[in-house]
């Protein structure tokens, strides 16, 4: 299995209506691809850094995390958290 964590930095000035509707995309996403085992999107508690969005991912295999990768429905995803984020991705097998 891979287990898949993306850390989306929100530029600083995001408001709440983009944070909260790139919480509702990124949950969204749970159903994006067969082989998504776990899935959890959350809003960091920890804000020394600014505003952080934890995805925390579980995947079958690498087949299901590239499908994910290459899916429709992650595509607009990523193109609206280029807007307001910065992000970095930790993948790793389980």
């Amino acid at each position: 299995m891979i287990r898949h964590i993306s850390l989306f930095r929100l530029h600083d000035d995001v408001d709440d209506v983009s944070r909260d509707k790139a919480l509702t995309m990124l949950r969204d996403l749970k159903d994006a691809v067969a082989g998504i085992v776990e899935w959890q999107v959350e809003l960091s508690l920890d804000t020394r850094k600014g505003q952080i969005i934890v995805q925390n991912g579980l995947f079958a295999d690498d087949t299901a995390l590239q499908a994910y990768r290459a899916s429709d429905k992650h595509k607009p995803v990523v193109r609206f958290m280029a807007d307001i984020s910065d992000w970095w991705i930790g993948d790793y097998k389980v």
